[in-house]
């Protein structure tokens, strides 16, 4: 699988922690390669492992990442 990620910020804010250049930079993107290892850390796993499984947002207002996901090869 090939993965194609970015964000899409509709807060101009500055405040925003996308428009601060933390995580992603503003217009950028991301790809991840087939074979190429990625997802959350062990200690992310972990800490998810020991949730209260409920409903919950992890969203915040102004933002949200896109992601594409194919078989095919991308190539940038």
């Amino acid at each position: 699988m090939v993965e194609f990620f970015g964000p899409i910020i509709n807060d101009q804010s500055p405040e925003y922690p996308f428009n601060g250049g933390q995580g992603f930079k503003p217009f950028a993107a991301g790809l991840n390669g087939s074979m190429t290892t990625h997802g959350a850390g062990e200690e992310d796993y972990k800490r998810a492992q020991k949730m209260e499984l409920s409903p919950r947002k992890v969203q915040n207002e102004g933002g949200t990442i896109f992601l594409l996901e194919t078989e095919k090869p991308l190539f940038v």
